[in-house]
């Protein structure tokens, strides 16, 4: 079933917002699918999907739906996972099970029996298990028993403890540099001797709930967080280092790949050590930050184990059920308000700036950065800010220009009120300058102002080059300064320092822009591209060209507020309304509140870079930072092919065969579990990517014979990149009946058949007309005597030939019908041969074929009638159309009585027919559509049952070839 998160919602100051930190949280109970609330260990197989064990049975979790395998194994009661090459190893209370994921199935079975009896050799209520560096599996049991399982077998290492104080006590494992450390809950430190096959105490504690290991250090949970730093050789403890003691008992550790220590402190929940150098450590708790205005009282408060997966993603495994916590791309910072952010500016020593109207410095800590308001109240509404050496700078809503030291405190003042209403933008540069964008107030305001080295202000306006306001000023590592503004035609500038002036680059747009056209920001990347936030979407110049990025028919014509170039050639941009994008020549990602973001509305010129590459970018409601320094959106994982299915029938592989008006279906999984969606999308062939969909099943069909490559990838919402695909090879084979060569062939049968019928006819009436001859000859004598009755029968012989004459003729038109028309010939050619032949017929006087398409029939054909071709379009309507009827009925009708008959069928007259007497009127199928064959003659009483046989053979030939 679908995750639903579920919280104790706490709405905090910013006191404890200042030191808590905050994760994303997934939180999962018995309510979402989990057989039971008491979750005890969990661990990801090589498939990707995880494994839970609860204390009613073993479940697997995608990241959408939990699957219960708890009738494949002995004991419900799970304590813990262990990932090994051969698959998963699960301790329970009877023994240890081998879990071997597979797609389409899992194999669990029974590896290792366990016993009730504590003087049995075998194992005696298994719980935690650890791999050796040589790949032996310890397996620890109540009392301090431990078993070996190797190649060799089961093997007991250590014997249980017959006092009755000991046997609850519980071990832990660690191993450094091959020497293995087994400490007891009662406090006992001890290193195996691999030798002797004894321990050596090394240390004693009140208590030890849990050991974890890392580099070459124990971490040791007790009254106090211990971290023993041991000698090269592991064997022996060289220093130790506590930590206060925490808040409460520690009933689990775990350390990330960075050693940042998390704690679960029992019936309080989940805590963080922080050890930020220079700083008194401490116990921070954890809070979950699902919504960055708020932080989230995590249910979790009796936490049984934190394991940490490959992307550091947290685990908890609770009395409360399972949890996951992550950090998401951009984190928010607690300490500071959650307000519109007007300008960022870096310093020089790595101090970050921000302004809400009220200033903000912001400083890196152990668990990631914590915020300070500057007293900068006295100084008015701040409107913009930047940094140069030392000193900040600051803009008012009334157009005053504060130089300040880092600590909030005025050095001294410019007045610009006169000048111009609000500063909305300052800028530094290498020279010691500061660049100053002002709002006009009663006339307009060209160019821009500019703080000189030696404190004194200038213009620069027209007689320095700038004819238009400027919005905008960035300087590149190499000292080049560019501006940008308003204007079709003063949009772009360059300043040149030696003549200490400003030159137009603006160029002529090849594509449409807006009357009130503006550049916010621009951004110039290592090979001298300079890339334009504009009010008409992302513009890049490269000094011979301006042109358009296509972003997509999404947002390559929204407005572009902010733009930065990073050091590995992206191009990051911020909407007005949509959040942030990255976009590179491969691919484009789009980022909102699921990547961290507190807005989707973002603000002018604020993304910037720090020495680290990490970027710091602006909302409506708040400032974040990229985790990661040189930010890059994470690779999705490539979907697994769980089973393919073709009209109901399972297939094997990711090789199906099927015919063309079959349906494929496809099952994919890409597990995630990153706490939103997953979306899909696939191509056959070279043809484009289907729009992203969550749905996991594909519905395939109308693919023509041949072979075919249907391509499936995923993509986690947010900063994610979409996965490498799955390929699917599809073989669509013909029906026998609609192949070329076999429909030559009955070609070929059919003329053969025609050719013999007609031969044996012939020779038929050869032999009649022989016998006749003998009989007269025989009878010569009797020839007056029945004078009458011969004349009578010459008659009948006379008329019986004239009939087979006809049928011959018949014969002979459809053998040369047979041999013109072929699987090849042009439809056009079709109707014209038909006419020719056709027409011989005694009588017949017109045909027409009838096509049914959607609500009508659409008729092409000949008439001696009009001496030409004809065509007509009627209404599919049986009570009005003989056609129709005919066509209803699904079989061939005769009309030797057009006129009579047709009334008798019909509710209205059918005026097409009533220019004719007789009719032979034939369905079939012509490309999978229903059709007809009728032809018609101007005498009644004409068509008899072998001529329209001979019209239903010609019609069925041509149901298969056309």
């Amino acid at each position: 079933m679908r995750k639903i998160g579920y919280f104790f919602i706490v709405v905090l100051g910013l006191t404890q917002l200042a030191h808590g930190q905050n994760m994303h949280v997934s939180h999962y109970s018995a309510a979402n699918g989990l057989p039971s609330n008491e979750v005890r260990h969990v661990a990801l197989d090589s498939l990707g999907f995880a494994w839970i064990a609860t204390d009613a049975g073993l479940v697997r979790f995608d990241g959408i739906q939990f699957e219960s395998y708890t009738q494949y194994v002995p004991s419900q009661y799970g304590k813990y996972l262990l990932a090994t090459a051969e698959g998963l190893l699960l301790s329970h209370d009877a023994g240890i099970s081998l879990i071997q994921p597979e797609l389409d199935t899992t194999k669990i079975s029974l590896s290792q029996n366990a016993s009730i009896d504590p003087d049995d050799p075998l194992l005696y209520y298994p719980n935690r298990l650890f791999k050796r560096s040589n790949g032996a599996i310890l397996v620890g049991q109540p009392g301090g028993g431990v078993h070996r399982i190797s190649q060799g077998g089961l093997k007991q290492v250590l014997p249980r403890s017959g006092e009755e104080a000991k046997r609850g006590l519980e071990l832990f494992f660690a191993e450094l540099n091959e020497q293995l450390w087994i400490a007891y809950s009662d406090g006992s430190l001890y290193v195996y001797n691999e030798t002797s096959g004894l321990l050596e105490q090394k240390a004693a504690y009140p208590v030890i709930n849990d050991m974890k290991s890392s580099g070459n250090a124990l971490w040791i949970a007790s009254d106090k967080i211990y971290r023993n730093q041991l000698t090269s050789d592991g064997k022996e403890i060289r220093t130790e280092e506590s930590f206060q003691s925490p808040p409460g008992k520690v009933s689990a550790l775990a350390l990330d790949t960075m050693e940042n220590i998390y704690l679960g402190i029992q019936d309080q929940g989940l805590y963080y050590l922080d050890r930020t150098s220079g700083n008194r450590p401490e116990f921070i708790k954890v809070y979950g930050n699902n919504d960055p205005h708020t932080l989230n009282e995590l249910p979790f408060k009796n936490i049984h184990s934190i394991v940490f997966d490959a992307e550091d993603k947290l685990w908890i495994c609770s009395s409360e059920g399972l949890g996951i916590l992550q950090k998401r791309f951009f984190e928010s910072i607690g300490s500071i308000p959650n307000a519109n952010t007007t300008a960022i500016s870096i310093a020089d020593n790595g101090n970050i700036f921000v302004n809400f109207g009220d200033v903000y410095r912001v400083e890196k800590t152990d668990y990631g950065y914590k915020g300070e308001q500057l007293a900068t109240a006295s100084l008015g509404t701040i409107t913009a800010l930047t940094t140069k050496g030392d000193r900040l700078w600051t803009g008012t809503s009334t157009g005053k220009l504060h130089e300040l030291n880092q600590k909030g405190k005025r050095i001294k003042t410019i007045d610009l009120e006169e000048r111009g209403e609000g500063i909305f933008y300052l800028a530094g540069d290498s020279r010691n300058r500061i660049w100053v964008a002002q709002a006009p107030r009663d006339k307009p305001l060209p160019g821009i102002g500019c703080v000189l080295p030696n404190g004194s202000f200038r213009d620069y306006g027209a007689e320095y080059g700038l004819e238009n306001r400027i919005i905008c000023l960035r300087e590149t590592p190499r000292g080049r300064i560019y501006a940008s503004g308003i204007g079709r035609d003063t949009y772009l500038y360059r300043y040149l320092e030696d003549e200490d002036r400003f030159v137009n680059l603006s160029m002529p747009f090849e594509f449409y822009v807006g009357p009130n056209f503006q550049v916010h920001d621009l951004a110039v990347d290592q090979n001298g591209v300079i890339w334009l936030a504009s009010t008409d979407g992302l513009l890049r110049h490269n000094m011979e060209q301006v042109s358009k990025v296509d972003l997509g028919p999404q947002f390559s014509n929204k407005e572009v507020k902010a733009v930065t170039a990073s050091a590995d050639g992206s191009i990051w941009i911020s909407f007005d309304t949509e959040g942030v994008l990255r976009y590179t020549a491969d691919n484009t990602i789009v980022m909102q509140e699921e990547s961290g973001l507190p807005s989707k509305v973002m603000t002018y010129r604020c993304i910037q870079s720090d020495e680290q590459g990490r970027l710091w970018i602006g909302t409506a409601e708040g400032v974040v930072y990229t985790l990661n320094t040189s930010p890059k959106p994470g690779q999705s994982k490539k979907p697994w092919l769980i089973s393919t299915v073709v009209d109901g029938r399972s297939t094997s592989g990711n090789t199906p065969q099927m015919y063309p008006d079959e349906e494929l279906q496809v099952d994919v999984s890409a597990p995630s579990f990153h706490g939103y969606r997953i979306f899909y999308q696939y191509k056959i062939n070279d043809k484009t990517w289907s729009a992203p969909a969550t749905e996991a099943t594909l519905a395939i069909s109308g693919l023509v014979p041949g072979q075919h490559t249907l391509a499936v990838r995923a993509k986690k919402e947010g900063a994610y990149l979409w996965s490498t695909p799955q390929l699917i090879d599809i073989s669509v084979r013909q029906y026998w009946y609609k192949n070329k060569v076999l429909l030559w062939a009955l070609a070929a049968f059919l003329l053969a058949a025609m050719g013999y019928l007609f031969w044996s006819q012939k020779r038929r009436f050869q032999l009649i007309l022989k016998n006749l001859n003998r009989g007269l000859e025989e009878k010569e004598g009797e020839v007056i005597k029945q004078e009458a009755d011969l004349v009578k029968f010459r008659e009948e012989m006379r008329h019986k030939l004239r009939e087979r004459k006809a049928d011959l003729l018949i014969l002979e038109i459809m053998h040369r019908l047979f041999s013109k028309i072929g699987p090849d010939t042009k439809w056009e050619l079709v109707l014209e041969t038909i006419s020719l032949d056709l027409l011989k017929l005694p009588g017949v006087v017109a045909y027409e074929i009838g096509i049914h398409r959607g609500k009508h029939i659409e008729f092409e054909g000949y008439s001696e009638k009009v001496r030409g071709f004809t065509s007509a379009r009627v209404p599919f309507k049986p009570g009005i159309s003989l056609a129709a009827y005919c066509m209803a009925q699904a079989k061939a009708f005769i009309f030797n009585n057009l006129s009579e008959e047709s009334s008798k069928l019909l509710e209205k007259k059918d005026l097409r027919i009533a220019p004719y007497k007789a009719a032979i009127s034939v369905p079939f199928y012509i490309k999978n559509r229903e059709a007809i064959l009728t032809v018609y003659a101007d005498k009644e009483d004409l068509f008899d049952e072998y001529t329209r046989k001979a019209i239903q053979i010609f019609a069925t030939y041509l149901e298969q070839i056309a």
